[in-house]
């Protein structure tokens, strides 16, 4: 609307949206966007800068626009200073991390000792530096490192 002025644009109320005591204020705003994204997926606007209503996924920001909230941001303490997670929290955050690969370890005579959510977790127990293990999982080569062997998968046996 600043690029072409205010007089270049019309505005229309094409739904009311009623909102209903009965509903939780999560169900009120899930009613909204789902009706908002039936008209952006029905009408196609074309000065609508996102595809999906509620989200800002594939918005690419301006340069200008990040440069302007990093200076907002300055001298300014994060706002995760001074809290810590829980042990709970942190078990989590390590359950659903997309880069942990899970660590089947066993000793020297391929017998099972225990299978790990990480490989931090593996070389803890093990005493193995992380890298000779995540080289060894990749590899998924049975050559025992001070005396575990470490995979990426059980060992089948026949």
């Amino acid at each position: 609307m600043l690029k072409y002025g205010y007089s270049a644009f019309s505005f229309k109320i094409i739904v009311f949206f009623e909102s209903s005591s009965s509903l939780s204020e999560q169900e009120q705003r899930d009613a909204l966007i789902s009706l908002e994204q039936r008209y952006i997926d029905l009408l196609h606007p074309e000065y609508n800068i996102l595809d999906t209503a509620g989200s800002n996924l594939g918005h690419k920001m301006s340069e200008e626009a990040k440069a302007k909230i990093s200076a907002s941001k300055k001298g300014k303490p994060s706002h995760r200073r001074g809290s810590t997670h829980s042990k709970e929290s942190k078990e989590l955050i390590k359950q659903n991390n997309a880069k942990s690969k899970q660590v089947f370890v066993f000793d020297s005579n391929l017998v099972f000792i225990s299978v790990f959510n990480s490989i931090a977790d593996a070389a803890s127990f093990t005493g193995v530096h992380r890298w000779k293990i995540s080289l060894a999982v990749r590899t998924n080569i049975n050559i025992p490192i001070n005396g575990y062997i470490f995979r990426n998968s059980p060992i089948q046996t026949d």
